[in-house]
C-alpha cells in the first residue's frame, strides 16, 4: 500500500528510495517519444520525396576533375604533392585523360616518383611529361569487359618540388564537350 509522506523528510526519503525507478521511468518515456517521432519523419512521404531528389541530384551532377594540393605553403626545395580527383557525377566512366598546365619556373617536375598513377582505372597506359612547357597528360582506362570506376577516387598524385619563392597555379586544360 501507498501512503502520503507526512513530512518533507519523508517525502525526501521516499524519492531517494524510489530514484532509480524515477530514473528508469523518464528514460522509457523519452526513447517511446524519440520513436515515434523518429518513426513518423522516416515514414512521411516527405521525407521519401526528399530521398528521391537527393538520389536524382547526385545523378545529375556533372562530372568534374579535382586540384587538391596537400596545403598551400611550401619551402624551396620542398616536395609539393599534389592529388587529382575524378568524381564521376554518378555516371560510370571508362576512362580519364588528364591534361595539366603548370609554371616550370615555380615547380620543378622531374623523378621517376613524380607521377604515381590512382586506383580507379586498372590501366595507366600514357604519363607524358613536358618539363619545359609545363604539361602534365596521364591517361587512366578499364580494360574492356570489365566495370568502370564510379565515385570520387584518386586519379593520380603529382610530387613537383617548389622551385622559388611566389604564387602559381595549375590549370586543368579542358573544353567542355570535347
Amino acid at each position: 500500500t501507498s501512503s502520503i509522506p507526512s513530512s518533507p523528510q519523508d517525502l525526501k526519503s521516499k524519492i531517494k528510495k524510489n530514484l532509480g525507478k524515477i530514473i528508469f521511468g523518464i528514460l522509457i518515456l523519452v526513447i517511446a517519444i524519440e520513436l515515434l517521432i523518429g518513426g513518423k519523419t522516416l515514414l512521411s512521404p516527405q521525407s521519401q520525396l526528399r530521398n528521391q531528389n537527393l538520389a536524382t541530384i547526385r545523378e545529375m551532377t556533372e562530372a568534374s576533375i579535382v586540384v587538391e594540393p596537400s596545403r598551400e605553403n611550401f619551402n624551396v626545395g620542398q616536395t609539393v604533392p599534389i592529388s587529382i580527383k575524378v568524381v564521376t557525377g554518378g555516371k560510370s566512366t571508362d576512362s580519364t585523360d588528364l591534361i595539366l598546365k603548370y609554371d616550370p619556373a615555380f615547380l620543378e617536375a622531374t623523378g621517376s616518383s613524380f607521377i604515381r598513377p590512382g586506383s580507379i582505372y586498372k590501366e595507366y597506359p600514357s604519363q607524358v611529361l613536358d618539363s619545359k612547357e609545363g604539361l602534365v597528360a596521364v591517361s587512366g582506362i578499364t580494360p574492356p569487359n570489365q566495370k568502370g570506376f564510379v565515385g570520387v577516387g584518386n586519379f593520380v598524385t603529382l610530387n613537383f618540388v617548389a622551385k622559388k619563392v611566389g604564387k602559381t597555379s595549375l590549370t586543368v586544360d579542358f573544353e567542355k564537350g570535347s
